[in-house]
């Protein structure tokens, strides 16, 4: 299940963050990581991988971003729009 949104906003910020950190952990080139690829099938991240991905965004943007939410995340663009959803929360 994809986590969608009815409102428009640029995701541009949250999905650069992603996709540098997915690169150094998956040690890729930055543009090889496409919002569309999903985290588990085509990424190969398990849930101890995303978690420790998701103790890196939260070193780097200060967003904590809670496991249950995390899970529901399919793409690389579901897990931008979920850092998105929680910046604005602060």
């Amino acid at each position: 299940m994809h986590l969608e949104t009815t409102t428009s906003f640029d995701l541009t910020p949250e999905l650069q963050v992603v996709q540098h950190l997915l690169s150094r952990r998956l040690d890729v080139d930055q543009q090889a990581i496409d919002a569309r690829q999903r985290l588990g099938q085509d990424l190969g991240l398990g849930l101890l991988k995303l978690g420790v991905l998701a103790l890196e965004l939260e070193d780097v943007t200060g967003v904590l971003l809670p496991f249950d939410a995390l899970t529901r995340a399919v793409t690389v663009e579901d897990l931008a729009r979920l850092l998105h959803a929680h910046r604005r929360r602060r």
